[in-house]
């Protein structure tokens, strides 16, 4: 099991830069770090891949892993633009040496028929998977609400349609409506064979210790899946770093109880 915790949430607990990032994931115990972008220092469009190494250095001092990169949400209708920002996501993710790069699909531009822009998004998909390919990297698609991949059903269908073999998807638990069923067991019986990544976002920072996921991850353990979960709780305005901080140690306990 490989359980990461997310740049926004580091951020909410006063890791203001990478490197206190990595020094906050280290101290709680987690073995990475889930990556939103832009976050911290790093902007997409102003990358220093010159600058790369140290944070791959400090990370490897402190056994963190980069464990997934996650962009800003792609542009409906512009496959140019979502073909230069999957790569560029790509590129980053090969220089911090991250294995896993997530994308959600743009949502659906009404000025386009659905099966042309859904036939576009494939092929700039398939371009950047040949690309990642090479670079040893996965991406993995998380349904959403309001795009063209909505939900676990869609999301199967998407990889089949797209057909490679470095692409997976991204269940997050909490999402009832991008799973398409309020039946954990059914969704994770849809999944199972495509999971790369269990990424756990609920309400607030408290779903975790609620008891929220636990039958979804018992049943993603069941059904074989030891590999990465993601802390992606939300955090809400008036939360204070050492709260936040509080409750993450408090999630970490809870997870390492179910996940093995």
């Amino acid at each position: 099991m490989k359980l990461s915790c997310s740049s926004a949430l580091l951020a909410g607990a006063g890791a203001h830069t990478l490197e206190e990032m990595v020094a906050t994931a280290a101290t709680l115990g987690v073995a990475g770090i889930f990556l939103d972008l832009p976050a911290s220092s790093i902007d997409p469009a102003g990358f220093s891949f010159r600058g790369s190494a140290p944070l791959v250095c400090v990370a490897q001092a402190h056994a963190i892993e980069w464990q997934c990169l996650r962009g800003a949400p792609l542009t409906p209708g512009q496959a140019g633009q979502q073909d230069e920002t999957l790569q560029r996501l790509i590129c980053i993710a090969h220089a911090l040496a991250c294995p896993l790069v997530a994308l959600t699909a743009p949502a659906h531009d009404r000025g386009q028929e659905f099966d042309a822009a859904y036939e576009a998004f494939v092929a700039v998909v398939q371009e950047a998977l040949d690309v990642a390919q090479d670079m040893d990297i996965c991406l993995a698609i998380e349904p959403a609400a309001d795009t063209m991949v909505r939900t676990a059903d869609h999301a199967v269908d998407f990889v089949d349609d797209v057909a490679r073999r470095n692409l997976g998807i991204i269940y997050n638990p909490g999402d009832l409506a991008c799973s398409g069923s309020d039946e954990p067991q059914q969704v994770v019986s849809l999944l199972k064979d495509y999971l790369l990544m269990v990424r756990l976002q609920g309400a607030d920072l408290l779903a975790i210790q609620r008891n929220e996921f636990d039958h979804a991850i018992r049943l993603v353990q069941r059904a074989g899946f030891h590999e990465y979960y993601a802390d992606c709780s939300p955090c809400a305005p008036a939360d204070v770093p050492p709260y936040i901080l509080e409750q993450l140690n408090a999630n970490v306990r809870h997870l390492r109880g179910l996940i093995v």
